[in-house]
Order: C-alpha cells, then structure tokens, then sequence
C-alpha cells in the first residue's frame, strides 16, 4: 500500500503530465516555467541552464526531440535579458572578487566550468584592470595573523600554498612573500 503512495507521490503532477505528454500539455512552457523558477534563485549561464534543461527533461522521461523546445526557451530567456554571460562575468568581477580575492588562474577556471569561453572571461579580466597584486597582498595579510606562532618556513609555505589554491600566478606569490 506505501509502495504505491510513495511511487505516485514521488513526482510532481507537472512531471506527471510531461511524462504522460498529452496533446493540450506545451514542453516549450514547462520549460520556460522551469528555468524562470531557477533564475528566480540563481543567475545561470547559458551553458549550464542548458543542462540543467536537458537533464530536466531524462529526469521526466521526454521523448527525443525536446532540442528545438530548449532552444526557444533559451532564445526567449536572452530576449528578456534574464540570461547573460558578459552580466555574470561582471557580476563576479565586481561583486565576487573584492570580497573573496582570486588570482586570474582561478578565475579563468570558473569560468571555464560555468560554460564560459576562455577569451571572453579573460578579456573580461583584462578590461576589468584589477591589480592582482594588491588583492595577492591582502589575502597574505590576512592569513598572516594566523600563522603568528609558526616558524618562518612553515609560514611562508602555508600562505605560498594557499596563494596558488586562489589562483595567483608563481611569479606574483614569490614576490608577495619577499615582502612578508
């Protein structure tokens, strides 16, 4: 009896009706509907909206042929400026980076996973003019204090090693510390 409960309640009625995919149901406004409910709590890029649409509709069992529906939707979505790579890459610059600082390796990397092109991030970078320096000096700083009672090569190795996770170029995490 619980099986039969669980299995009934364990898909929503919208994947319900996508699976069962009858002639008045619209997959091109499901989907539209999907994606406004994740950018409602997320900015996406392109890229990873389109999986996240593409594995939406394995998940709800759609035939073939749901490419064209994605496709519209996300015409529709850059219509409405409600996806935008270059806002993203903007938004992480200006917001993500002063708080957080990371070298331009890590931003590339990022980028890289969210579906940007590497040219496009790295101009991006490059018209943002960030002194990397600067933000390679604060984040040693920072991590300065911590090390306080450790002795001078252990200090120098643990905030060389934490500088290269962020994403700081060698050459800028070497003269960083030859000012520590």
């Amino acid at each position: 009896m619980f099986k039969n409960k669980k299995s009934r309640l364990s898909q929503s009625p919208r994947q319900q009706a996508l699976k069962n995919s009858t002639d008045d149901f619209d997959l091109y406004r499901a989907l539209l509907e999907y994606s406004l409910r994740l950018l409602s709590k997320k900015s996406y890029t392109v890229y990873e909206l389109t999986k996240k649409l593409v594995q939406r509709c394995k998940k709800v069992g759609c035939e073939d042929g749901f490419a064209s529906d994605i496709e519209k939707v996300l015409a529709r979505l850059t219509e409405l400026n409600y996806i935008d790579d270059a806002k993203i890459l903007e938004n992480f610059i200006n917001y993500s980076v002063p708080d957080s600082p990371v070298g331009k390796f890590k931003y590339l990397h990022k980028m890289r996973q969210r579906g940007i092109p590497y040219k496009q991030a790295e101009s991006a970078w490059n018209k943002a003019d960030l002194d990397e320096g600067a933000l390679a000096r604060k984040v040693a700083a920072t991590r300065l204090k911590r090390y306080e009672e450790e002795p001078v090569l252990v200090k120098r190795k643990k905030i060389m090693n934490f500088l290269a996770a962020r994403g700081f170029s060698p050459n800028l995490i070497y003269e960083v510390l030859s000012e520590i």
